[in-house]
């Protein structure tokens, strides 16, 4: 026999391999492919257009195919295979349905699902349309033995969903209750595609059962390989598929609809590639242990097409969030030299305290280090598979609930928040202005109400150990993935950094000081008192001839956290506060200096609803020549 590339247009565009694959059944496929359509074309009820919509959506007909290929060792009817094989197609479209359905997918195969076109309630009606006819092709068989086995398979295909919406996030399931599950919900119909086609061959009973065996071994090995893709599957390019439903299944049940994460700014635009940078928030509640798995796309750095909103890649930074560490904080779109080469990075200083370099076009990982040498909630990033290697001791995950898991660092502040990084060009450096603040934190169960904060969990933060100081002002080379040096500040730096020509780099802290230091060495140049503290981004402009250097000052709500951190049991501290803004005036004493300092903010997450404002001073600087 000579094989060829298959005639149906259901399998054009295959490669040479996959052709010749499907070569000896060609034929057999295209009948099923007449069969499927005549379908929809002989339908006059309302249904018609929802059947010509998925018979024409094409597919692979694996299943068909292998139904064509077991009959095929044996004479035998040639008409009740293809009957057969179409009854088996049909049976898939319909689990495809409810599928699509039950996971609130918006695609399938490149096109909005039923449910998705029309409604999930028509969708339902319409897989239950689909599943009935597929059982009158199978009548049409006229062998009992295969109408019971397809009525088997099709309980089997219900009750493995069922049980993968019960047990699939329970690490402790044992290995045979998982094959048990994917046998169900896949092998099953492989399973009844070769053993009926064996049996509509007239193969002897041997035979049967060894196909029966070989339909087995497909349908694992295929749900085995889908399940990898879905939980450990290469993010970092979305030319390598990352699996259906890729980012609902990582979440148990609905809990995806309520459980973030969502994206509120710092946007970055590359007009040559046309795609948009953004990453994404915590995942809630902050109970680790009532949303198991990784929860896509939380905590994730997209690129997205601007154009038609697709997603040409993605990074998972956090995957199953324990600290909240939102990755929200900018995008910064530079060209840099990475291990000798040029490369197009985006680079991006996230609230769990790794720095990340990746390949903007392609989404490659080529650094992710920490920023700060406090980070121990993971030990390092893996390169190979982009995850990062998280410590038993600091993970509320693995500490379990209504544990108080102590000494995590960063605090889920970030070692870096929004405050915005500069680079310079001129030194290959990024300054980033930071956070050095550790936590004690106590996950709880917690009930979603609509409106309401879903929290659950409480927090205590405090400087890193080794000192006193809360922040810190970093270069860092973003091609090796290094601190060439940092500067501590006694309070968080929330104010974003400006990097000049003249390698100065210019920020403002929470004391109200705007500060001026050598982007070399990190040597202060200058610091001038403004009236309240600073978290707003020191901007520059030109004006007749003469640049000029503006600051916002002025301090409110949640950055008074910032400040708070570390005061809500020191009086040590918060005196030094009252100090540092108000030098010419004596410092209130005990409880009054803690319940005054931090701008109201005292006590952290504790104190949010007693913050008070200072200043709204705008300050205007002129630079010499």
């Amino acid at each position: 026999m000579v094989l060829g590339p298959p005639k149906n247009n259901m399998l054009h565009g295959l490669d040479e391999r996959t052709a010749t694959i499907y070569a000896p059944v060609q034929d057999g496929l295209a009948r099923v492919d007449d069969r499927l359509r005549s379908l929809a074309e002989t339908e006059t009820s309302p249904v018609q257009p929802l059947l010509q919509y998925v018979t024409d959506a094409g597919g692979k007909r694996v299943r068909p195919a292998i139904t064509l290929l077991a009959a095929q060792f044996h004479p035998h009817d040639e008409e009740r295979p293809i009957i057969m094989a179409s009854a088996v197609e049909l049976l898939h479209l319909a689990t495809l349905i409810h599928d699509d359905t039950v996971d609130n997918s918006p695609l399938r195969r490149g096109r909005a699902t039923v449910s998705n076109t029309w409604s999930p309630h028509v969708a339902v009606l319409f897989g239950d349309y689909v599943f009935a006819t597929s059982a009158t092709f199978v009548c049409d068989t006229n062998n009992i033995r295969v109408i019971r086995r397809f009525s088997e398979t099709i309980m089997e295909l219900a009750s493995g969903q069922l049980m993968e919406y019960f047990t699939s996030f329970d690490a402790s399931q044992a290995r045979d209750i998982y094959q048990d599950r994917i046998y169900r919900k896949t092998a099953s119909l492989f399973c009844t595609a070769s053993e009926s086609g064996a049996v509509l061959g007239e193969a002897p009973e041997n035979e049967v059962q060894a196909l029966r065996d070989y339909g087995y071994n497909i349908g694992m090995a295929f749900q085995v390989r889908d399940d990898l893709l879905d939980f450990q599957g290469d993010p970092l390019n979305l030319g390598k598929p990352v699996g259906k439903n890729s980012g609902t299944n990582t979440w148990k049940g609905d809990q995806w609809k309520i459980g973030g994460g969502s994206t509120w700014g710092w946007y970055a635009y590359d007009p040559d590639l046309n795609l948009m940078y953004y990453g994404t928030g915590n995942p809630s509640t902050w109970n680790p242990v009532q949303r198991p798995g990784d929860n896509r796309w939380s905590m994730t750095i997209f690129a997205r097409d601007v154009d038609t909103g697709m997603a040409k890649w993605v990074y998972q930074m956090t995957p199953h969030d324990e600290w909240d560490y939102d990755g929200i904080n900018e995008m910064v779109l530079v060209d840099i030299k990475v291990k000798g080469k040029m490369r197009k990075t985006l680079l991006h200083f996230d609230r769990n305290g790794f720095g990340y370099t990746l390949d903007r076009v392609t989404g490659e990982l080529l650094v992710a280090e920490k920023f700060d040498p406090a980070v121990n909630w993971a030990t390092h990033v893996d390169m190979k598979t982009g995850r990062p290697q998280v410590v038993p001791k600091y993970s509320t995950q693995h500490n379990g609930e209504d544990v108080n898991s102590k000494g995590i660092c960063p605090a889920a502040l970030g070692s870096k928040d929004q405050a915005p990084v500069a680079y310079s060009p001129r030194t290959g450096l990024v300054y980033i202005p930071g956070n050095h603040v550790c936590m004690d934190y106590e996950p709880f169960k917690v009930a979603y109400t609509a409106g309401s904060a879903y929290v659950g969990a409480t927090l205590n933060m405090y400087p890193a150990p080794g000192g006193t100081h809360t922040g810190l002002i970093t270069a860092w080379d973003p091609g090796k993935g290094k601190i060439v040096w940092s500067n501590p500040e006694p309070f968080s730096a929330w104010g974003g950094v400006l990097a000049t020509a003249g390698d100065v780099v210019m920020y403002g802290t929470l004391e109200g000081y705007l500060k001026a230091i050598d982007a070399n060495t990190g040597r202060e140049l200058f610091r001038h008192k403004t009236p309240s503290g600073i978290i707003g981004n020191v901007n520059t402009w030109l004006h007749k001839g003469k640049q000029y250097v503006g600051i916002l000052s002025g301090v409110g709500g949640w950055a008074g956290v910032g400040v708070g951190v570390g005061m809500q049991d020191s009086e040590e501290m918060a005196t030094g506060w009252h100090k540092a803004v108000h030098p010419d005036r004596p410092a209130p004493k005990g409880q009054a200096a803690i319940d005054t300092a931090a701008l109201g903010a005292v006590g952290a997450y504790k104190g949010l609803t007693h913050f008070t404002r200072a200043g709204g001073v705008l300050t205007v600087y002129t630079l010499g020549d």
